[in-house]
């Protein structure tokens, strides 16, 4: 029988690192292989400073330093996170993150992603991956928000309101 795979899509935000503790945590309870996947989205020769990102244009300031920089802090993550576990990997994949996250996941008994809540222009700037995830998947799709929500921390919230 072939064993489990959980994908996750990585970069180095707050939502990735909460997205791939969850994903580890998972993997460990049901013995499954984890599959880390980070989508690099290249810079295209633009004099409007943009790039297309996981689901439309997205400015190059994202990724904030040269690419094999930014590849080596995914990377740190990833090591700092999964602890050296045999039966985890990274991959770094070329395209947009959406469809690459979704193909990567072929097969796969989950896929774990981290929201952004990107609200207003941005989303409509970026897109969501998390929509294009859940709304192409031919897996079960857990997007996970950067911080964990309570029911006591979010109840103020909505007394507020």
């Amino acid at each position: 029988m072939k064993e489990p795979t959980v994908v996750v899509g990585i970069d180095d935000s707050a939502s990735a690192r909460t997205a791939l503790g969850w994903a580890v945590d998972w993997a460990a309870r049901t013995g499954a292989r984890l599959r880390a996947v980070h989508v690099l989205t290249y810079e295209l020769d633009l004099p409007s400073g943009w790039y297309p990102g996981s689901m439309g244009w997205v400015p190059i300031a994202d990724l904030g330093t040269d690419p094999a920089t930014y590849r080596e802090r995914v990377t740190q993550l990833f090591d700092s996170v999964t602890e050296g576990r045999p039966d985890a990997s990274l991959e770094f994949a070329e395209g947009s993150v959406g469809p690459e996250l979704v193909k990567a996941a072929h097969g796969a008994a989950l896929l774990v992603i981290g929201t952004r809540q990107l609200h207003g222009i941005a989303r409509v700037i970026d897109g969501s991956v998390s929509h294009y995830c859940l709304s192409h998947a031919a897996c079960p799709v857990l997007a996970v928000p950067a911080l964990p929500r309570t029911p006591a921390a979010v109840a103020p919230a909505v007394m507020a309101s």
